[in-house]
């Protein structure tokens, strides 16, 4: 997120504007000046409330007039410690925008901060190695983890959770790029579903259209159905009901290419098996860029850990 917002990458609404995507550069959260990395982390009225329920940032300037500026000053002032839990504050208050523009949802500043502080927590326990965090995590040489791919592509992780009672189920999807780092997640109920084989179809074509939504041209799919991903794979032609299904399936993965679909094993794909556990009991489809549900980020960075276990 540091790395983006220095970079003057981070698709604010400044950046798509100069892009010719949007019409306006505007910051939808103060409605009163264009909204350019260091704005939305820092100089916009809804960012310096939350920094300045933080001791240590209350009494900081809000006029720096880029985000390279900004940093440099929290390298200089602020202790180890105090920079990075800023790095996760930043990146809280980016989530809490996108959560409002796409979701319609704006949470206070003492939730940003609460959420920046869990986060900040899990992840010095991961980097210190403390019980609790690595030490939780039992796995043996065998065991098959999830990998990042190499830049460029994506990971789309997805699955299904089916209530056959309920006739319900819940879709899955986590998406993630090459450093292991979250795009974006995405939890869906559905109902009047009949099979375990429909919901998987269902979740891969949801993962399919929701990676077109993002923009993204080189993705990997990932997925524990086997049936589901041999079936689209192969060039057999069916005509049940299931087979149109496989068919629309196949028909979206034609307009790009480029995109791989693979089988994995459960433990490759636990992420999306916890989104797909959670969506069965949603009532309607949520959708999080570069964040999702705790329960989804605590798996993610479980399955980081099992990675560098088992490379170390």
């Amino acid at each position: 997120m540091v790395w983006k917002c220095a970079n003057k990458i981070l698709p604010t609404r400044d950046n798509l504007f100069r892009k010719n995507i949007l019409k306006d550069n505007t910051c939808p959260v103060c409605l009163s000046e264009p909204e350019i990395a260091v704005h939305v982390c820092w100089g916009c009225c809804a960012a310096a409330d939350v920094w300045g329920g933080i001791s240590v940032f209350r009494k900081w300037r809000r006029d720096f007039y880029d985000f390279q500026a900004l940093w440099e000053e929290m390298g200089t002032k602020l202790k180890q410690e105090e920079l990075e839990l800023a790095a996760t504050i930043i990146h809280s208050i980016w989530l809490r925008r996108n959560e409002m523009v796409f979701n319609g949802n704006f949470q206070s500043p003492n939730a940003v901060i609460a959420k920046a502080q869990a986060d900040y927590s899990v992840y010095r326990e991961v980097q210190e190695g403390v019980p609790g965090a690595a030490a939780r995590i039992h796995i043996s040489d065998s065991r098959q983890v999830w990998n990042p791919p190499v830049w460029p592509w994506y990971k789309a992780n997805f699955d299904a959770g089916f209530d056959r009672d309920r006739g319900r189920m819940g879709i899955g999807v986590v998406v993630r790029d090459s450093e292991g780092a979250l795009i974006g997640s995405l939890v869906a109920p559905k109902r009047n579903v009949t099979s375990a084989f429909q919901a998987e179809c269902h979740a891969l074509h949801r993962a399919m259209v929701f990676c077109t939504e993002l923009g993204l041209m080189h993705v990997c799919f990932e997925g524990d159905a086997k049936a589901v991903v041999d079936a689209v794979n192969s060039e057999t032609e069916d005509n049940s009901w299931d087979g149109q299904l496989i068919e629309d399936i196949r028909q979206l993965k034609a307009a790009y290419p480029v995109w791989k679909l693979v089988f994995v094993r459960r433990s490759v794909n636990a992420s999306a098996h916890v989104a797909a556990k959670l969506a069965v009991n949603f009532s309607c489809e949520s959708v999080w860029l570069e964040d999702g549900p705790s329960e989804i980020r605590r798996s993610i960075m479980d399955e980081l850990v099992c990675n560098e276990l088992i490379q170390s």
